[in-house]
């Protein structure tokens, strides 16, 4: 096994804690830890025997990292792990995660190479959308040509719930929904009402920006790296990110 990342000692002393069903746990924190938890984690020296157990199973991992330098600083532990972090309930300046809010986040993502099917990507966006009021469609390149607003016209077929749905676009002239589009997509479900976002904090917000996002009910957002025709067109890589909005 490879060490992921870093616990600090207040978040190690939670973990060991809950790892012997302690009742003064602090289950929040724990929560907390779960949200980055990923085997296996590197502690410092004196909560490394507590969490790992006995001899039988420490002794070994002591044999076959012994270029760990164990007692040494979080920091210099951090090196010796994936991803060169370490997890904190307050601080958050690098390498140094903050647990309860950070820019580094542990978000649900998929990723694509090409020519590969995506079928299980379309199930699962389209499982997001079920039970959605609204949604804001942030793509500057959708309308750019017709292949692009045919791939989105598509994914809207086969991935929006047919019922009432609002669906705002960028009420920008060089980016904004073509009439064609709109009128193809009510063809689609005459229950969807399509139009202009006038929200300012969305507005501001997304705003001459590079990757693809879709706003579902303003509370998760999905980040597409590339456009939504290449989860249709599967000639091109894909990746997208599922995030909560807080």
């Amino acid at each position: 096994m490879d060490f992921s990342m870093v616990l600090e000692d207040n978040l190690a002393e939670e973990l060991c804690k809950f790892k012997e069903k302690s009742e003064d746990c602090n289950i929040k924190t724990i929560e907390c830890i779960l949200r980055y938890y990923k085997p296996a984690i590197l502690l410092s020296s004196k909560y490394m025997k507590r969490y790992y157990g006995d001899d039988e199973i420490f002794s070994p991992i002591l044999t076959t990292y012994s270029h760990i330098p164990f007692n040494s600083t979080l920091e210099q532990l951090a090196k010796n792990t994936i991803y060169k972090i370490i997890l904190s309930k307050d601080k958050d300046t690098f390498p140094y995660v903050n647990i309860i809010k950070d820019k580094i986040e542990n978000n649900i993502t998929a990723s694509f190479n090409k020519n590969q099917e995506r079928k299980k990507a379309k199930a699962h966006l389209k499982a997001m959308f079920e039970d959605a009021k609204n949604v804001f469609i942030y793509d500057r390149y959708l309308c750019s040509c017709d292949n692009n607003m045919k791939s989105f016209k598509q994914f809207a077929q086969e991935c929006f719930p047919k019922k009432k749905l609002s669906i705002f676009y960028p009420n920008e002239e060089k980016i904004k929904f073509t009439q064609d589009l709109c009128s193809n997509l009510k063809q689609i479900c005459n229950d969807w009402e399509i139009k202009a976002n006038i929200c300012p904090t969305i507005r501001d917000h997304y705003n001459d920006l590079h990757d693809r996002y879709i706003i579902i009910d303003r509370k998760i957002q999905i980040i597409l790296t590339s456009g939504i025709n290449y989860l249709m067109d599967y000639s091109k890589d894909f990746m997208y990110i599922v995030r909560i909005l807080v």
